[in-house]
């Protein structure tokens, strides 16, 4: 069995998973996978927080609301890969960190966890800009060759 050759082709693989390659390099095939992999982890985390917020009531409403408002907005990006779809999505990790920063954490975990809770939505939003950039720039990508750089 040759790992590497497995590691490659499943892990890290220039089309299906550009997440290194720069914007201004990347094809449609390579930025039509990175926009459904974000697409796919932002729906699925939204639904699991739409669920949980369902549970509660008052002002995780407004959660609720926004939550899928936000899901249908990274239906539309994965679909029309269109730059305001993406600016929609990238708002949510902002508006998480404002959340935090207003209401607070849930009173039951430790100050790792929040470090934790803010260390990802720092990434996720740092990556949300970079999917925002990918959809800026979708429609003058070529569609699976090299640029003609």
């Amino acid at each position: 069995m040759n790992w590497e050759k497995l590691f490659k082709r499943y892990i890290w693989d220039d089309d299906r998973t550009p997440y290194f390659v720069p914007t201004t390099r990347m094809t449609k095939k390579q930025a039509d996978y990175e926009i459904f992999g974000y697409a796919l982890f932002f729906c699925s985390l939204f639904s699991i927080v739409c669920l949980v917020a369902l549970s509660g009531g008052g002002m995780l409403d407004l959660v609720v609301l926004y939550g899928f408002s936000a899901i249908v907005s990274t239906i539309v990006l994965g679909v029309t890969k269109h730059a305001y779809a993406a600016y929609y999505c990238g708002a949510v990790p902002f508006l998480a960190l404002l959340y935090f920063l207003f209401y607070g954490f849930p009173a039951n975990l430790a100050p790792i966890d929040h470090l934790v809770l803010i260390a990802f939505t720092l990434i996720w939003l740092r990556y949300s800009l970079r999917i925002v950039s990918i959809a800026k720039a979708y429609s003058e990508m070529p569609w699976n060759g090299e640029r003609d750089d």
